[in-house]
């Protein structure tokens, strides 16, 4: 029983991607073989509903196996059975395509995954678990009016976060060579086992988080690494928690997972795996990597910068060690080692200063010369007035 519990932890992160099958028999693409629709696959990685200025619907970062005018008409048919209420608090303009997509173009099964995410939004407080530290300049959504978010409420909220962030279980940090937002979840740190709604807020901020970062860079969804050092049977999740993570994930943040990376996975984890993985839908499977092996290094390296990785996940640099107060301090869409944007201005200008006051001590350096321009010595400007 543990076992499979523990192997269930693994199996969260496949949930987020919500995989589609391609089906020749419901596809709008007849004529192709699995081959040309690979290559299609490949080359379509974005796809654009336009509307008025307000409304244009733009998916980055994925590509998807559905005619698009299919999607366009199943994310118009959503729309329309949302009432203004419910419009206005989605969480951001692709919400109705990603449920479209996890549904597998079934309409009114999106419609109804869709309403019942709106409403959880609401009941879960989503908005006030984003907004509790007050840093979020990127909101992505309007679940509720930040104004009838009640001070006592987010004070509460902060309060639980705080505890729930302190060991560092999960946090957001670095991004891979595309932008991708990368979640660090260490189950081994879990602190607060027995918690399970304060543990669901906990992903659900990260989830959030994790989220705007890869906005930035104009993506949807991101990069988990799961790292099981440490990890022992009594920090795993019961089996209400297990379920509760599994329902948050697959049915209120589908199309979410870009990849996964599982670091230091057990033996059993592996074995599991490798027992399973013949049934998995092919484009899932290539989501998700275990990391051991002799050829994992040249595996991630394809993906990130391995500078600015953690060990566990083949990093080549020391980096610092987590902070969960300077975390929680900094604005939603600021991942951990990210610099404010006040602090990436000053470092600029202090960058500025260094280059300009090295131009100027070489510039006085030289011999004078009356033949030359006194502002131009040998090719190199003084500026006047470069401070």
């Amino acid at each position: 029983r543990h076992e499979i519990q523990e192997f269930i932890v693994v199996l969260l992160v496949f949930i987020m991607s919500r995989p589609y099958r391609y089906s020749r028999q419901s596809s709008s693409l007849p004529g192709m073989d699995d081959a040309q629709v690979d290559q299609l696959n490949k080359e379509v990685s974005s796809s654009i509903y336009s509307g008025d200025d307000d409304n244009t619907m733009v998916l980055v970062d994925t590509f998807t196996k559905y005619d698009p005018a299919v999607e366009e008409q199943g994310v118009a048919d959503i729309l329309a059975a949302l009432d203004e209420s419910e419009q206005k608090i989605m969480s951001d303009i692709n919400m109705p395509l990603r449920h479209f997509r996890a549904e597998k173009t079934h309409v009114q099964s999106a419609i109804r995954n869709i309403k019942n995410t709106i409403a959880w939004r609401k009941d879960f407080g989503v908005e006030t678990i984003r907004t509790c530290f007050d840093h979020d300049s990127n909101k992505g959504g309007n679940d509720e009016d930040e104004d009838d978010i009640d001070i006592d409420v987010k004070k509460n909220m902060r309060s639980i976060l705080e505890v729930e962030n302190a060991t560092g279980k999960i946090y957001a940090r670095g991004y891979d060579l595309e932008g991708h937002a990368v979640l660090y979840f260490r189950p081994g740190m879990e602190n607060t086992r027995g918690q399970e709604l304060h543990n669901m807020r906990h992903l659900v901020y990260n989830l959030e988080r994790g989220i705007a970062c890869s906005k930035k860079s104009g993506h949807e969804k991101l990069i988990i690494i799961m790292d099981y050092k440490g990890f022992k049977l009594r920090n795993a999740p019961s089996m209400s928690t297990t379920q509760h993570t599994l329902t948050i994930l697959q049915d209120h943040y589908p199309e979410r997972l870009y990849r996964a990376y599982i670091c230091n996975p057990p033996l059993v984890f592996r074995t599991f795996w490798s027992i399973i993985r013949a049934f998995v839908d092919p484009h899932t499977k290539e989501k998700i990597v275990f990391c051991h092996g002799d050829s994992v290094i040249q595996t991630l390296a394809k993906s990130f910068d391995l500078e600015t990785t953690e060990q566990c996940a083949c990093g080549t640099k020391d980096l610092r060690e987590f902070v969960s107060k300077e975390y929680l301090a900094m604005p939603m869409h600021l991942s951990f080692d990210d610099l404010p944007e006040t602090q990436q201005h000053q470092q600029q200008h202090e960058t500025q200063l260094v280059k300009g006051l090295k131009l100027s001590t070489d510039c006085r350096q030289e011999e004078p010369n009356d033949d030359v321009d006194p502002v131009m010595i040998r090719g190199k400007s003084c500026l006047v007035g470069s401070f």
